[in-house]
């Protein structure tokens, strides 16, 4: 088995319990997620089956669209519904004008503070694995980037919001930094993934697979989700040359700093690497070299 599961994340389970219900199916065949779902949320999920775990880091930089609910006049520890609430007294009630602006304003590059109860890792250890233990957590804040940001719903104390992210993007502290910008806080109530990059809910599937089959019938073609950078396709000579390790020639035209190959079938055989970048491209052809090869 080779390829991405778009699943449907039910709420109240982990990312983890996803994982372990198809790896107990499929055996052997390893399993792993990328962008982790919190418990809360639901939605898209993506599944690397077999050799395309190995192609996780192109999952997680791809952009995220959720749909978000936030509740206003309450903070909490974890950012969301589940944590320990504490209403804001005498929060005031804004207006569906002053909510939008101050929504505007999210959009575009920004420096993000991630919640203590988060899956980083501070010295190999779990953030929210330590703030439970009443350890002081301290994690640098990240650069993130809001594509879309877009008041869906208003009724107070409710708002939803729809976003299209960067990786990385955590939607509960989006939610309470709004609520900060208010004065009035916010906590997360609810969350949908509703796609990663062109993954999308409306063709996802339950975990509740009943055979291996059926796991290998919903399986996606790795360069069904990775559309970036197109593939080129070799030869035959030249994938077997490529099984062993070993670099290959190609035309100069078609290099760039990291390449997707195809086999004359379509199928997707390697992630290629120019040995030595030429950035004139006088010479007819380049050396590539495979930096992943799953054949």
């Amino acid at each position: 088995m080779f390829g991405f599961l778009n699943i449907r994340k039910p709420a109240d389970v982990t990312s983890r319990d996803v994982v372990n219900k198809i790896q107990r199916l499929i055996k052997s065949v390893k399993v792993g997620h990328a962008g982790t779902l919190d418990p809360l949320a639901t939605g898209v999920l993506v599944l690397a089956v077999g050799k395309a775990t190995r192609l996780m880091e192109h999952i997680h930089a791809l952009p995220k669209s959720y749909l978000g609910t936030f509740k206003l006049g309450f903070t909490s520890d974890t950012e969301d519904i589940q944590g320990e609430m504490q209403p804001i007294v005498d929060a005031p009630v804004p207006s569906r004008e002053r909510l939008e602006k101050v929504i505007a304003g999210f959009a575009g590059v920004q420096s993000q503070q991630p919640p203590i109860y988060s899956a980083l890792k501070i010295k190999g250890r779990r953030a929210y694995d330590l703030a439970r233990k009443g350890r002081d957590v301290q994690l640098k804040p990240r650069e993130i980037k809001i594509h879309r940001i877009v008041l869906m719903e208003y009724a107070y104390p409710y708002f939803e919001l729809e976003v299209q992210c960067s990786s990385g993007t955590y939607m509960r502290s989006l939610g309470r930094d709004i609520g900060k910008q208010l004065q009035s806080g916010a906590v997360m109530s609810a969350l949908e993934r509703q796609a990663i990059g062109e993954v999308r809910i409306q063709q996802s599937h339950s975990p509740d697979f009943a055979a291996t089959s059926d796991v290998e019938d919903a399986l996606l073609d790795p360069l069904e989700v990775l559309t970036d950078p197109l593939p080129i396709c070799l030869t035959d000579e030249q994938c077997a040359e490529l099984s062993f390790g070993r670099s290959i020639d190609i035309a100069c035209d078609l290099v760039s700093d990291e390449m997707f190959a195809t086999d004359p079938q379509g199928r997707f055989i390697a992630i290629l690497q120019p040995v030595e970048i030429q950035h004139d491209k006088q010479a007819a052809t380049q050396r590539i070299r495979p930096i992943r090869y799953f054949g």
